[in-house]
């Protein structure tokens, strides 16, 4: 019998552990957060191919996708998504599937939004010219060979010139010291050579697009070289220059300067403070015989004249490009996710910026859970502040996201509010605790908290830590409960000061820490003997005074309870013979009135 009683017994502990962790479990609480798409990117995808997408958050409990394609929910059927994985996927793609394509990820709590991404499909046109122009130059003149209407290429194609033949068979013609090709696509000769007169051979120019791996060909010159005197030289002449150019903060920029004459000019670069740019500057790269600088991570700094400075035997000659520096919105203090526990104070900030000397970017628009909010909401301060006031577990656990904009781009951050049960101390040791030589003593601290968070006990005395046992004080903890026991049994009595001071148990988790301290104080010695005689005296005077203050409440008890049951007897008597009892007043009773006897005798008149 006793042990189907203990068996009993232990399956009904287990069940109720069991019980209790499953409740615990099922109260942990987070909106969504999405890992991945992290950063808005562009991605190219060819006509008639497949193309997929992936997201993933995380959230309790596990959130569920929708997909989001140019601002609107999907609802196409050439358009698959998985709610579970939050994989999207496309078959035979075609121009109707490129857009702006977002994620959301919804649970319980909140939705989150990734950033976007930008499916563009690859594509490329041919030249629509197909005869060649032709050009006439005298041997030491310079040249520029123009691309004319270079086709559309998605992504944006790059230039280069080639040797074809009647066959459109190319062959690459690299650029030189001589000759290049600047970022419009024109090819520049410093000056012409009989030599570059090749019979059955034109120039082409060719766009390549790398993500379609296609070339293709046109604007051709037939290009004719005469003799001419090979020692006259000319002094530099400028072919092409940037101009005013844009660059954007965070991006790098190029800068170009092409440059006729015989010999080919050197050309050296000045930054905005005049001063050269040297080779191994790592903030610029001179590129192309020094017909290009390239501006690294282009700061609001940088934005100024460049000055390239071309010179050769006959001479130099200066020109200024003028660097524009802008960008779309930059974060100052974005929104950020939080975690909380209840009753806190929370904003979320939405600062951001644009380059100097640009428009500020336009006020930020906000949206909870993926809904835009009206910027009168009293909740939002100054367009880029969203403040929310003691927060409650039940009501404010959610996802914010900002949006800026400015005529160059937008910035777009989403992030999650989540709130915890606070810290709540179960049992805690008196503020003071007196000890003797002798006592065993233990400082006993209880909490429980959030479902999602463990809690963390750490002990100290006198503000250091007592990492782990030692002669005198012995640790204990686990999950909910810590204690500290002060053993001074075995301690020299000259060493009790060792363990008496401020104790401080320090319950904490990520977010939240609450400290419980306890003063552990030597015991007061023992009163002076010469004293103790008087000591029984005062007792007994304060025992008696207490006893005359239980007479005196118990007479006030007694004459109360009298006076209430006459009251009582009175106001009973008065509403059972109300025609027959009649208290006279003093005054009928000094003049020996008897109202009863007058209205037997008649004596009243009756109206």
């Amino acid at each position: 019998m006793n042990m189907l009683k203990t068996k009993l017994s232990t399956i009904v502990l287990i069940l109720c552990c069991w019980y209790t962790s499953s409740r615990a479990q099922s109260d942990v609480r987070a909106p969504p957060s999405v890992h991945a798409p992290l950063f808005a990117r562009t991605q190219y995808f060819n006509k008639g191919v497949n193309f997929t997408v992936s997201c993933n958050a995380t959230g309790t409990p596990q959130p569920e996708y929708t997909w989001q394609k140019d601002g609107a929910n999907i609802t196409s059927d050439y358009i698959n998504f998985n709610a579970t994985t939050g994989f999207l996927w496309v078959e035979s793609a075609t121009i109707r599937e490129q857009g702006r394509y977002r994620c959301l990820a919804t649970n319980t709590w909140g939705t989150a939004l990734s950033q976007e991404i930008h499916m563009s499909m690859i594509s490329g046109e041919r030249f629509d010219d197909v005869n060649a122009r032709s050009m006439t130059k005298v041997a030491g003149e310079s040249a520029s060979m123009e691309c004319l209407n270079p086709p559309e290429s998605v992504p944006t194609g790059t230039f280069a010139w080639y040797l074809t033949d009647a066959k459109d068979k190319q062959v690459s013609f690299s650029p030189t010291k001589r000759h290049g090709v600047d970022e419009r696509g024109t090819l520049h000769f410093a000056y012409v050579e009989v030599d570059d007169d090749i019979p059955a051979k034109l120039y082409a120019c060719g766009v390549h697009n790398a993500q379609a791996n296609n070339i293709y060909l046109g604007s051709k010159v037939d290009l004719t070289v005469a003799p001419g005197s090979d020692t006259d030289d000319s002094k530099p002449r400028l072919l092409y220059k940037s101009g005013p150019k844009k660059g954007f903060i965070g991006k790098s920029v190029t800068l170009e300067c092409f440059f006729g004459g015989k010999p080919v000019p050197e050309i050296n670069w000045f930054d905005k403070y005049n001063k050269v740019i040297l080779p191994d500057n790592a903030r610029f790269k001179i590129q192309y015989h020094g017909r290009r600088v390239k501006i690294l991570n282009v700061t609001d700094y940088d934005e100024g004249e460049y000055t390239c400075e071309a010179s050769n035997s006959q001479g130099k000659l200066k020109e200024i490009n003028f660097l524009n520096v802008t960008s779309r919105p930059m974060w100052v203090e974005p929104p950020l996710s939080q975690t909380v526990v209840e009753g806190s104070n929370v904003t979320f900030d939405c600062i951001s910026k644009g380059a100097d000397r640009e428009n500020t970017p336009s006020p930020p628009i906000w949206y909870q859970n993926g809904e835009q909010l009206p910027h009168n909401d009293k909740r939002i301060i100054n367009f880029t502040k969203f403040r929310l006031l003691h927060v409650s577990r039940d009501m404010d656990i959610m996802n914010v996201q900002c949006l800026v904009q400015n005529e160059f781009g937008s910035i777009f951050k989403d992030a999650y509010l989540n709130i915890l049960t606070p810290i709540t101390i179960g049992s805690r040791p008196s503020p003071v605790v007196r000890v003797v030589h002798g006592d065993v003593k233990t400082l006993s601290v209880s909490a429980v908290t959030d479902p999602s968070r463990t809690l963390a006990f750490r002990w100290t005395l006198n503000s250091k830590d007592i990492r782990q046992s030692r002669p005198g004080i012995s640790l204990r903890s686990n999950d909910t409960h810590s204690s500290i026991t002060i053993n001074t049994t075995d301690l020299n009595p000259m060493d009790l000061d060792t363990v008496l001071g401020l104790y401080a148990c320090v319950i904490s988790h990520d977010v939240q820490h609450v400290v419980v301290s306890v003063d552990v104080m030597r015991m007061p010695p023992t009163t002076d003997p010469s004293t103790t005689e008087v000591q029984p005296v005062t007792e007994g005077i304060i025992e008696a005074a207490s006893t005359s203050m239980w007479w005196v409440l118990a007479v006030v008890l007694g004459l109360l309870l009298v006076v209430g049951s006459i009251v009582l007897i009175v106001f009973v008597l008065r509403h059972r013979y109300p025609k027959r009892v009649y208290l006279l007043e003093k005054k009928e009773l000094k003049n020996k009135l008897d109202p009863m006897r007058d209205l037997e005798n008649d004596y009243f008149q009756t109206l």
